[in-house]
Parts: C-alpha cells; sequence; structure tokens
C-alpha cells in the first residue's frame, strides 16, 4: 500500500468513526424541526419491532431499509433516543467498504480523499441538505445516504489507477445498487440506468455486466424473504400520481439554486472537453446532471445536486491523469473541487458538533411521551417556535387521553401526518396502515385508500382538531369514522375513537396485511417538568393551526416536504 493510499485509508476511516461517535455517544436525539418526520421513523422502528414488515403490514412508498435501519438501531440501543444516530452510524458502516475501495482504486489521493470526506459529512450530518446547520431534524436521512451511494457508484465511471478485479468492482456496485433500491427507489432506478450505460463501454461492461446480473438475483433472493416488491412499486405508483412530476416552479427554482455548483462544474470540464473529448465522456456526464436534478426534484430539499460533484470528481481525475502536472488546467482541477466540496463537509461538520452539544445539555425538553425521554427538543431563540410547542403540546394532550383508556388502547391509527402515540406510549401499532399521510404529496381525494382498507387494521382512531393534515383526511374518511367507530374522548386537541361493537372487527396480523389491498384512488402528567417551556406556551393562540403551510419560494413546509417521494 503506498503512502497516498494509506493516508486515504487512514483519513477516511478516522473521519467515519468521529462523525459515528458524535451521533452515537450522548445517547439522545436533539430536533429543532420536523418532529413529525421524526415520528415516522421512530414509529417504523417500533412497527418492526413488534413484527410487522414494510409494504406487507403498513404502506410506505420507502423501500424496507428505511425502516430496517432505524429498527437495527433500536434493537442494538434498546431505546429511541438512539435510533437515528445509530441510523446515523449503521449508514457509515455502510458507506465506508464501497468508499474505500471506489475512491481508493479510481480516484487519485489529492481528489480521493476530499470526495470520501465530502460523502461522509453528507451521510451523516442531521439536517437537510442546504438548510442551516442549526435546523437539527434526522429528517429525511435517507436521501442524504441515497445521495452519498450514487455519487460514489457514478465515479466508478473512471478506469481503476491499478488492476482490480472486476468481481470485486461487481460486488461493490451491486452493493450500492441494492441498498439505494430497497432504502428509496428513486436512487435505485437511476444506478441501474447507469450500470446499463456502462454495459455499452468496453471499460465498464467487464464489472456492470455481473452487477446487473448479481443485482438479479439478490433481488429475487430479497423478494422471497420480504414478499412486498409488488405492494411496494403500488404505494410508488400512487404517490407518483399524487406527487411525482416536477413542475416548471419547481425545475426554475431548483436551477437557480444550483447556479454556482453548474459554474464549478463547467469551469471543471471545460478543459477535459475542449482537449479531445470522448463521446462516452460527454453522455456521462450529461446522465449525471440529468439523474442528479430529477433525483433532487423529487426530494425534500432545498439545495443537493449531487450528480454534479461525481462529475466534477471524474473530469478532475481525467485531466490529472491525462495531462501534465505543469498544465495549468489540471493543476487548478482539484482546487476547484476543493470549492465545490469544502463547504459541505464544514456545513456537515458544524451541524453534527450542534448535535452533540445539544444532546449533551440537560436543559433541551424531552418530548411529552413516556417512552421518548431520549427524544429532545431545543426551542432557539429567534426562531419560529410557537408552531413547535403547540405541536409538543398536542402530543402531551393525546397522551394524557390514551393513557386514561381502560382497557389499554391498542391499534391506534393517527389520522394525521404520522404516529408519535404507538412508540411514544409502547401500544401495538395498527395493521394495513400508511407510514404517514401527507395531504396532496401521498395522498389525495383521487389516490387514497379505501376506508375498509385504510381502517381494517385499526381499534382506534386518533383525529386531530389542530393538525398538520387532519382537515382534509377527515373531510375524506369522516363519513367512514362516524360509522364505524363511536367516540370515546374528546379533549382539547383531539378526538378518540374507538371501533363500534357491531362494526367490522379489526384485522388481525394476517389479514391487515397489505400485500393485495384494493385502491381507489404509562399516565402522563398534565405538565412534566421541562417537556414544553412555560416561556413557549403562555401567548399560545387559541385558534392556531398545525396544518400544512408553504413558505413562499422556498417550496418546503414548515413541517412536511415538498414531494411525496420524500
Amino acid at each position: 500500500m503506498t503512502g497516498g493510499r494509506t493516508l486515504f485509508v487512514a483519513a477516511t476511516v478516522a473521519a467515519a468513526c468521529i462523525f459515528a461517535a458524535a451521533a452515537l455517544l450522548p445517547g439522545r436525539t436533539v430536533i429543532t424541526a420536523y418532529p413529525n418526520d421524526l415520528f415516522i421513523f421512530l414509529d417504523g422502528a417500533w412497527r418492526i419491532a413488534s413484527g410487522q414488515v414494510p409494504n406487507r403490514d403498513f404502506h410506505t412508498a420507502l423501500g424496507p431499509l428505511a425502516f430496517g435501519l432505524p429498527a437495527a438501531a433500536f434493537a442494538l440501543a434498546g431505546h429511541f433516543g438512539a435510533v437515528m444516530p445509530g441510523t446515523t452510524a449503521l449508514s457509515l458502516l455502510i458507506l465506508l467498504p464501497p468508499l474505500l475501495h471506489v475512491a481508493g482504486s479510481r480516484l487519485s489521493t489529492v481528489i480521493a480523499l476530499p470526495f470520501a470526506l465530502f460523502l461522509i459529512a453528507v451521510t451523516a450530518m442531521p439536517i437537510n441538505l442546504g438548510e442551516k446547520t442549526t435546523a437539527l431534524s434526522y429528517a429525511m436521512f435517507y436521501n442524504r445516504t441515497g445521495w452519498a451511494l450514487y455519487a460514489l457508484l457514478l465515479v466508478m465511471h473512471v478506469v481503476p489507477r491499478r488492476p482490480t478485479a472486476p468481481l470485486a468492482d461487481a460486488a461493490a456496485a451491486a452493493f450500492l445498487t441494492l441498498v439505494m433500491l430497497y432504502t428509496k427507489a428513486t436512487y435505485g432506478i437511476f444506478a441501474l440506468g447507469f450500470l446499463g450505460f456502462q454495459c455499452l463501454l468496453r471499460e465498464g461492461r467487464p464489472w456492470a455486466l455481473p452487477a446487473l446480473a448479481i443485482s438479479a438475483a439478490a433481488a429475487g433472493v430479497i423478494e422471497l424473504f420480504w414478499g412486498g416488491t409488488a405492494a411496494h412499486w403500488a404505494d410508488l405508483a400512487q404517490a407518483a400520481a399524487v406527487s411525482g412530476t416536477p413542475n416548471v416552479t419547481r425545475v426554475t427554482l431548483g436551477l437557480l439554486r444550483h447556479v454556482p455548483d453548474f459554474v464549478f462544474t463547467a469551469l471543471v470540464l471545460a478543459p477535459a472537453l475542449r482537449r479531445g473529448p470522448k463521446a462516452a465522456d460527454i453522455a456521462f456526464f450529461a446522465y449525471c446532471a440529468a439523474s442528479g436534478f430529477w433525483i433532487f426534484q423529487q426530494n425534500a430539499q432545498p439545495w443537493g445536486l449531487l450528480g454534479l460533484h461525481a462529475a466534477a470528481a471524474v473530469a478532475t481525475e481525467g485531466l490529472l491523469r491525462r495531462f501534465p502536472a505543469t498544465d495549468r488546467a489540471a493543476k487548478g482541477a482539484p482546487l476547484l473541487l476543493l470549492g465545490m466540496l469544502l463547504p459541505t463537509v464544514v456545513q456537515g461538520t458544524l451541524a453534527a458538533g450542534a448535535h452533540a452539544r445539544a444532546a449533551l445539555s440537560d436543559e433541551t425538553p424531552a418530548v411529552p411521551l413516556p417512552r421518548f425521554d431520549d427524544v429532545r427538543v431545543q426551542f432557539r431563540k429567534g426562531e419560529d417556535t410557537e408552531f413547535l410547542a403547540l405541536y409538543l403540546a398536542t402530543l402531551a394532550d393525546g397522551g394524557r387521553s390514551l393513557a386514561s383508556v381502560t382497557p389499554r388502547p391498542e391499534r391506534v391509527m393517527v389520522l394525521d401526518f404520522s404516529n408519535p402515540f404507538s412508540a411514544g406510549l409502547g401500544l401495538p401499532p395498527p395493521a394495513g396502515d400508511y407510514a404517514w399521510l401527507h395531504w396532496k404529496r401521498n395522498i389525495d381525494a383521487r389516490h387514497a385508500p379505501t376506508a375498509e382498507a385504510l381502517f381494517g387494521g385499526v381499534a382506534h382512531v386518533m383525529v386531530p382538531k389542530r393538525g398538520i393534515n387532519g382537515e382534509p383526511l377527515a373531510e375524506l374518511y369522516g363519513a367512514a369514522i362516524a360509522r364505524d367507530f363511536e367516540t370515546l374522548r374528546d379533549t382539547e386537541f383531539w378526538t378518540l375513537h374507538r371501533r363500534r361493537s357491531d362494526a367490522p372487527p379489526p384485522a388481525d396480523d394476517d389479514k391487515g396485511r397489505t400485500d393485495s389491498t384494493p385502491r381507489n384512488r404509562d399516565a402522563l402528567p398534565r405538565r412534566r417538568e421541562g417537556v414544553v417551556p412555560d416561556r413557549y406556551l403562555h401567548r399560545r393562540p387559541s385558534r392556531m393551526s398545525l396544518r400544512y403551510v408553504t413558505h413562499g419560494d422556498a417550496g418546503r413546509s414548515r413541517w412536511g416536504s415538498r414531494t411525496s417521494w420524500r
């Protein structure tokens, strides 16, 4: 192993360990934004711990790994505060082996090291790409993982600097592709397209063809155990029908937000293309930009088109190989690439540090549900805290309502964005419902499950009075709830319904499975010390609603995401 290779491996492993330790050691999760997104995955981890299987027992347009990783972290740690930090550590563990192989064999150390640090920071940062470092959330972690894996796969367009075993390359490519497919299909589809493109090239065919074969064989084996592929694609189709097509406004804003990235990439590509461009390279760069932009349009993030960063890394490596060290373009390209990568590395480092500091502090109040004691909320001065405080107040109220029911309630569905109560109170989860319900993102009046399918595995329904998506969902399903359920509790924020004795019983675990679901389209105190600071509640508006609100040109909601694909 050469000195440069040793430095790359040591620095990459050290960086991954530092980011993982920063997430894991405090043993807590801290959020300042997007609490409803966090509860999607805490609920998903609890569902799997309770024996449910994604797409068989509950609907989701995300792949099973998007819930399997949080479930694995929950199984290892045993408490919900470590679920998302543990998911971060597991994501880094998934990324590290192919990163060492692909970047180490194909890129010069001066490119491989900053590119590796960039992908590690993207994977580990507890914020949305492009948002400020204090917007702690772990929301949409799968998008950051998908971006890192996809950018790394694109780098395999580069011919290795030294001979490598085609089977090792094929295994790395297949592994990256499969993780993307079973985390979020958008990334996996474009990964398969990239492998198909490589099969057309003499240099890529020896590893790309076996990679496709390995991926197909592995998908077949996975389906034997999972059995949820058909239901998964049906959920994807519904999400796409609701909001999967980019519109002119989103496309325009996306282009404008990435002008600096396009400029940096063009500055790197120009010398390479001017001096004897290859048709395969031109096609590759176009694929990086087009596929990356399409993925970005399906994501809930204000910035982050990582296909451009991969293209710039490949172009920089090509310049270093083709031209002497004295060539001005070859000398300047690594600096331009560093200018693209370094801001995100700094952003990820600052965000990880902010989360670690907040998690180590005892001043952050806990989410007011008994099993979420290690899930904390930080109220930051100068930011809009009223919505966050009110949202937590609704959780405290809902938790008290459910805790007062005898016998203990089970299969409680929340007719709103996400369900924090099953995991937060340790209740048996419902079956046949959705991991989240985001109005006009993955459900609307024309594309929705029937009431019989949605409530078939449900014994109790919590209907919010001031929810995020509660009003349109209540309009859609209100008649069915009135027909099959009776009102059990009515509080300031919630109406709790119980299935009528003469209504069809909730489905058992087998009947509640959703493979063939038809489609037509412990008690809580009133105010626990430190739950929600009084200074954020004493002016609580009596009519404030938590419904979905769009932030103008930003194109993202206060609580949720822009698209159903999330």
